[in-house]
């Protein structure tokens, strides 16, 4: 499936099997709001009368990025181009400092060499153990949930230096609580985002200001964002609730209640993969 997205002044198309973005230009995707297949290679004519307001040269250009997505099987498809390859399925590992390596072994004997791993009492130390005894083994995204006013600069570094993610604690504004950490150093951060529109909308703010960052090179992680294109254990894109849903190839169900329904966490990921999608984009 391919989702049209706008969000913090981008917009494009995203392949989601393929998790590919294919940035387009504002006019390109009133095009694609317009046109109908079969497309051909030359802007049509009916197209120009229609859209007559907008420069010619502009025009041709916009229409020449939506035939290029329409050439590759991407626009108007009755079938999606084949992936060559299935993405890495995470294993999901909640678990206190004493168990996180008999958990990771769990895991691994599992058949999981992928593992999203979220210490509840985490510490710089442990996730340089953690880094260190299984690199070369195993692709750990590690998160540590801290109290961020018991952090000193030397913690700080030492999470930075084991691309582990600091979890703070989450709620209305939570955006503005990542940034501090931002501010001290951290280069890899979370928070749990509360699922509301107030929520949503301070995730909105927050990529906003991560691209302003990140143009500017002083780019910080976010592991909310990070993971949010990941499949993770127990991935089906063919569950039933999830029929409608843009995000079922790249979600795959992951915040469906116990009873397989929607919630609003579901709300919350679109805006996650939409998120990370816009700070994903290259230029």
């Amino acid at each position: 499936m391919v989702h049209m997205y706008k969000l913090n002044g981008h917009r494009g198309a995203f392949d989601c099997a393929a998790r590919v973005a294919y940035p387009l230009s504002a006019l390109a995707l009133k095009i694609i709001e317009t046109v109908t297949p079969p497309l051909t290679p030359e802007c049509p004519s009916a197209l120009r009368y229609a859209m007559a307001k907008y420069d010619s040269h502009d025009l041709a250009d916009a229409y020449a990025e939506v035939y290029a997505l329409y050439e590759k099987g991407l626009l108007f498809a009755e079938k999606a181009p084949e992936v060559s390859t299935a993405p890495a399925v995470y294993a999901i590992i909640d678990t206190s400092a004493s168990a996180a390596k008999e958990k990771i072994e769990n895991a691994a004997a599992a058949g999981f060499d992928h593992m999203i791993v979220l210490v509840r009492d985490g510490c710089s130390c442990l996730a340089s153990s953690l880094r260190e005894a299984y690199a070369g083994k195993a692709d750990l995204k590690l998160i540590m949930a801290m109290d961020p006013a018991s952090l000193s600069d030397a913690d700080i570094s030492a999470l930075n230096e084991a691309e582990c993610y600091i979890q703070i604690p989450g709620g209305d504004g939570f955006a503005a609580d990542v940034l501090a950490l931002a501010d001290r150093g951290a280069r890899f951060i979370d928070a749990e985002i509360p699922a509301t529109e107030a929520g949503r909308k301070d995730a909105v703010r927050l990529a906003k200001e991560m691209d302003k960052r990140q143009k500017n090179g002083a780019s910080f992680a976010f592991a909310s964002f990070d993971l949010a294109l990941l499949s993770k254990e127990g991935f089906d894109s063919g569950k039933a609730a999830c029929a409608d849903c843009w995000a079922r190839e790249i979600c795959g169900g992951f915040r469906l209640s116990d009873t397989a329904s929607c919630t609003a966490m579901c709300d919350n990921e679109r805006t996650l993969i939409e998120c990370a999608v816009v700070l994903g984009e290259k230029e």
